[in-house]
């Protein structure tokens, strides 16, 4: 299963996995992976291709998935592999 970061205009980031849809809030330098209001998991890992989440619940998991984006989470996602304030260019 992949993952899908979607953002639109004035919103969070979203991150699609599965049935689950998670608002993904940067705090202190993690990403925690929100749901229905309650914190869901967290980005514990990234790199270009793939990304490493653990969630939390009734299943709890562990793992990595390859992920996909639109392009107006690019700034954001370059912010959490590289660092706040660097580009691609």
């Amino acid at each position: 299963m992949n993952a899908v970061f979607t953002k639109k205009t004035d919103e969070e980031v979203q991150m699609h996995y599965g049935d689950h849809v998670f608002l993904c809030i940067k705090t202190n330098g993690q990403v925690f992976l929100v749901e229905k209001g309650k914190i869901g998991g967290q980005i514990i890992g990234m790199d270009a291709r793939m990304v490493m989440i653990e969630t939390y619940g009734e299943t709890p998991f562990v793992g990595h998935c390859l992920f996909t984006y639109q392009t107006s989470c690019l700034p954001w996602l370059v912010g959490l592999m590289y660092g706040k304030n660097k580009t691609l260019l």
